[in-house]
């Protein structure tokens, strides 16, 4: 398991090649506090308002705004 808390395109993939690992596939389990938890593969969900403003103080907005 490796935690990235900020990446660029590929990095991970080629971390992983650096010590000789092949990275077969990535999943990213959690950003701003919001999980894909219970979701099936290509479905979604509407966010509620306390994962809505996560993601605005994330990025840097005013929250309530």
């Amino acid at each position: 398991e490796i935690t990235v808390t900020e990446g660029r395109k590929r990095q991970v993939k080629r971390m992983c090649e650096a010590v000789g690992h092949r990275a077969l596939g990535l999943e990213r389990t959690v950003f701003a506090g919001i999980t894909a938890a219970g979701l099936v593969c290509g479905s979604w969900r509407e966010l509620d308002p306390n994962e809505v403003t996560s993601l605005q103080r994330c990025v840097g907005l005013s929250v309530g705004a």
